[in-house]
């Protein structure tokens, strides 16, 4: 049921988005930014509340299967002119080819380089790694899964940066992952965020 849900609003977020390309509605800003990637009248500061869905890949696809949709919340820092890095959490799951639940509780740090498609529509290419914590629910204080080893991951992601005004943004990333420590845990993530500056 939550996954319909979360494809139901990806499916809208990206019509919408598409529509309004379409209109030709980022036109008017055309000349006013020439020559900066992200306008330096722009707050560099953003936290996101996000939306996200894991797809075990590769080895993982043997014992897993995709899970429920998850949620999590992202600082981003915009460091430079044409770079942004960032701290995120996540609580997402998996499950098990029994049926049974498998749930991260998931810190990362990534870096991403920005290229500017036009503005207000921007795209982010980067690495980020995360520790994962396999637990037995997402609840607090987690109970650590004993099936699963704790994970450092590594990953690379893409992004979309699509500013609805100079304080509010819509993310739309997707990261393929990997733990580091076993070959148990590889997956494939999609997040969708929305983003406000201070």
């Amino acid at each position: 049921m939550r996954f319909l849900l979360f494809k139901q609003i990806f499916c809208f977020v990206l019509s919408w988005l598409f529509c309004d390309l379409a209109k030709g509605a980022a036109s008017e800003d055309k000349d006013r930014f020439q020559g900066e990637t992200i306008p330096s009248e722009y707050l560099d500061d953003y936290i996101f509340v996000l939306a996200n869905q894991d797809v075990p890949i590769g080895p993982s696809t043997i014992e897993l299967k995709r899970g429920e949709a998850g949620y999590g919340i992202d600082y981003h820092h915009h460091l430079a002119e044409d770079w942004i890095v960032g701290v995120g959490y996540r609580l997402k799951s998996m499950t098990r080819k029994s049926g049974k639940t498998l749930s991260f509780m998931s810190f990362t740090n990534h870096t991403q380089r920005v290229f500017r498609l036009f503005h207000p529509l921007y795209l982010l290419m980067g690495t980020e790694w995360s520790y994962l914590m396999p637990t037995l629910e997402t609840s607090i204080p987690p109970i650590k899964d004993p099936e699963y080893e704790t994970e450092i991951a590594v990953g690379l992601n893409g992004a979309l940066w699509w500013y609805l005004s100079p304080r509010v943004l819509l993310e739309l990333r997707t990261t393929r992952w990997r733990g580091t420590k076993t070959n148990r845990l590889h997956g494939w993530q999609s997040d969708i965020g929305l983003g406000y500056a201070f």
